[in-house]
């Protein structure tokens, strides 16, 4: 109730670009609400996601260079809730991509760490996809400075599939 409603609140500005309180915030809610929408109730969630995907697809229109990877984070994340599996791999490979070219590290490891997570869940546990992504995802971490987030992360036995099979 009031946190959907305090969330939707936040979305009623008109400025084609964001202060800078603004964006971290639409794009991690955008996220959030993705997977809650997956997790709990699709109903009250997902309107949010949409809104948080409909304000940072206007920034990434106006700055394809700082957005653009926000943008398709989020949307494999609905993509992944709404079950449109083909979508959401390809767009969670055109974020990591996009926020490596961009040099958004740590965007890049949370989007690697995501698309890992999502690959178990569909392939009903570790895969040599996830174990490479969530590999990856901890070695930019580290570049990044995280160290204690990269300790956090737990890389599954190797599996025995090849890359890009489920």
């Amino acid at each position: 109730g009031e946190l959907v409603e305090g969330l939707m609140a936040n979305f009623s500005f008109k400025r084609p670009f964001p202060n800078s309180g603004v964006v971290p915030t639409t794009f991690l809610s955008g996220l959030i609400a993705a997977t809650m929408a997956r997790k709990k109730d699709p109903s009250k969630w997902m309107p949010i996601a949409n809104a948080c995907r409909g304000k940072v697809k206007v920034w990434s229109e106006a700055s394809p260079w700082n957005y653009k990877h926000m943008l398709r984070f989020i949307e494999a994340e609905i993509a992944y809730s709404e079950g449109h599996h083909e979508e959401a791999k390809v767009a969670y490979d055109d974020a990591i991509r996009l926020a490596g070219e961009h040099r958004f590290i740590h965007h890049q490891a949370l989007c690697l760490e995501r698309a890992a997570l999502y690959h178990m869940d569909v392939s009903g546990g570790p895969s040599a996809m996830s174990t490479k992504y969530l590999t990856e995802a901890r070695d930019l971490y580290v570049k990044w400075g995280a160290h204690r987030k990269a300790a956090d992360i737990q890389i599954p036995a190797r599996s025995t599939l090849p890359v890009g099979k489920k």
